[in-house]
């Protein structure tokens, strides 16, 4: 590389770099800004929403495209690009969606665990009590106190009383309860008991997808029925299907890291399949 500065030839980016500094007392990042930088623009975070200044690289690779992990994960551009690579390679918009990396997964899950899913594994359940416990002191974050008093507020505020069990629509008290109740001559807990195991979990899940803050979703003031133009209806991006099938928790399908609000056609398409993998899904809701 050739120092424009006076012209000597030096094999590397460090010994131009060295050059630089002893030689001329110039910072590679102002070299470069002066000599090299094709456009100003390329010191912008390219993030379209920001117009901070980026960080400098080197004199072969000049400056960060972002100003940070929060920005190149949140621009629009890139996120469409990896979308149209994705579906170009693997036919699908998200690569969890993709047969080969579920089958991949389920291998190396099975290869690490021996079962398909992590959270199959008594192994990968008890680590995630004993994480909660060193961190907080209990073995699910539900008992914290904090989060009680959070998941109560939020009950009130959406459904005028603290606990969903006991709700003028829910369990006993609900309307289509009691009609089943008196046209079949049985108490409530005959129903209960004759209810499968998915329908159980299904109410489980809904019952903790019911006290998360749904009201900071995306489009949940356009919340509406089928059929009606522009109505987004609830979804939850990893199935309570494909959770009951899989043994996994209800909190992990109701925590709202797994819901979004999208329109009523694409929920009744979408069915019971799946629009993210459970394996994202579980770095979205443990990463913090």
């Amino acid at each position: 590389m050739i120092c424009k500065l006076c012209d000597n030839d030096y094999s590397g980016i460090r010994g131009i770099a060295m050059h630089l500094s002893r030689g001329h007392n110039v910072s590679s990042e102002h070299y470069y800004e002066k000599y090299i930088l094709s456009s100003s623009d390329d010191v912008i975070c390219k993030n379209e929403t920001c117009n901070k200044r980026v960080n400098f690289i080197n004199l072969n690779d000049g400056f960060n495209t972002y100003c940070s992990v929060l920005c190149a994960g949140n621009c629009k551009l890139a996120l469409k690009k990896k979308r149209d690579t994705v579906w170009i390679r693997y036919g699908v918009d998200v690569i969890t969606k993709s047969n080969e990396f579920k089958e991949k997964s389920k291998k190396t899950n099975l290869k690490k665990y021996g079962v398909e899913y992590p959270l199959q594994s008594n192994e990968i359940r008890e680590k995630s009590k004993q994480t909660c416990l060193r961190k907080y002191g209990v073995d699910n974050v539900s008992q914290l106190e904090a989060v009680q008093i959070k998941k109560e507020n939020t009950m009130l505020k959406n459904h005028g009383t603290k606990y969903w069990i006991g709700h003028k629509n829910t369990g006993k008290n609900s309307i289509r309860v009691k009609g089943i109740l008196k046209s079949k001559n049985i108490t409530y807990e005959q129903y209960d008991n004759s209810i499968n195991d998915y329908v159980k979990y299904r109410r489980n899940v809904l019952s903790i997808t019911r006290l998360q803050e749904l009201e900071t979703l995306k489009y949940s003031h356009k919340r509406g029925k089928s059929g009606i133009t522009n109505s987004y209806q609830l979804d939850h991006k990893v199935s309570i299907k494909y959770g009951f099938e899989n043994a996994i928790p209800p909190y992990i399908i109701g925590n709202i890291e797994n819901l979004e609000f999208i329109p009523w056609m694409d929920n009744r398409k979408k069915s019971i399949s799946c629009s993210m993998g459970i394996d994202e899904l579980l770095n979205k809701i443990w990463r913090f």
